[in-house]
């Protein structure tokens, strides 16, 4: 059920409209590999038809899922009077989203995770896959200003996170651990299925998102997943700095699907045929990557026609 939406809430101002800085999580992302498609675009003098194109059409995408990112508490009855929790930004091909806590920490972490979570996978299944940063602190964000560490953190991190990835950065990663523990530790937390190891950085583990309800395989979408990293593999096949991120990408895909093989909805052509292992993708707890997940009785019984 939708709610009605106050579009001009800003949850960083107080009650007479003054701006505060605010404990937030702070998420900056820039679409990979798009300073060269425009240098490139412009060489072919293709630079309009670009513009009119794939990037409007990524602009358009952005917008509608920082959107329904930022009314997702409104949405789903956690925020009260259709106050949006957080705040988004568009320039160019990055964007920014402030989210102050509401929740005390732990339920605001979960909902940012499922956003960005989101977010990432809608993109990616339309081939534009998106490299950024997850930090905390203090924020403060308006119309026309962001202001705060956590964003000069974030743009940091974003340029060490290398591959289409959200990493977490020190202060993301510390408050993941606060946060996480009031279930005494991250292995028991429902943030352990959230994010994973690989190269040094803990990340975001978005295909997670094609697992719902803990149980439901959502096939068609990790197939799709698995069609547009072959077709851009094949597209930078002669590129080698900007085929290793894609390499790392589907090393990503492959160690998500061995780790969901024994789904009962899982098939082996998922899986991204070629040796792409020569990254590490590990669990948070820096053990190999686990998913257990089963489909219920009843589930099984309705998918197979009960």
């Amino acid at each position: 059920m939708s709610h009605l939406v106050d579009e001009n809430y800003n949850p960083y101002k107080d009650s007479d409209g003054q701006l505060l800085f605010s404990p937030s999580f702070c998420v900056f992302m820039d679409m990979l590999g798009f300073s060269n498609l425009v240098l490139e675009k412009a060489k072919q003098g293709r630079e309009v038809a670009f513009l009119n194109s794939s990037l409007k059409r990524y602009h358009r995408l952005v917008k509608e899922d920082l959107e329904e990112a930022r009314l997702l508490g409104v949405n789903d009855g956690s925020s009260s009077n259709g106050k949006p929790l957080w705040m988004t930004k568009i320039y160019s091909n990055s964007f920014i989203m402030g989210c102050p806590l509401k929740y005390q920490g732990e339920f605001d972490l979960y909902l940012v995770t499922e956003a960005i979570k989101s977010f990432q996978l809608h993109l990616a299944l339309y081939g534009f896959f998106v490299r950024g940063a997850l930090s905390f602190g203090n924020l403060i964000m308006d119309d026309d200003l962001v202001f705060g560490t956590p964003l000069i953190e974030a743009v940091e991190g974003e340029k060490k996170a290398d591959f289409p990835r959200i990493i977490l950065t020190e202060s993301g990663s510390n408050a993941l651990k606060t946060f996480a523990g009031y279930y005494g530790q991250l292995q028991s937390s429902p943030h352990d299925n959230d994010y994973l190891m690989s190269e040094g950085h803990v990340f975001l583990d978005y295909l997670a998102h094609t697992i719902i309800y803990d149980s439901y395989l959502d096939t068609t979408s990790l197939a799709r997943h698995k069609k547009v990293i072959v077709r851009t593999l094949k597209k930078f096949s002669e590129c080698p700095k900007i085929l290793r991120k894609y390499q790392w990408l589907a090393c990503y895909h492959n160690a998500f699907c061995d780790a969901i093989s024994p789904h009962p909805e899982f098939r082996d052509d998922f899986m991204i045929e070629g040796e792409y292992d020569q990254f590490t993708i590990l669990g948070i707890d820096g053990e190999p990557l686990q998913r257990g997940v089963t489909m219920p009785e009843w589930l099984e019984d309705f998918s197979s026609g009960y």
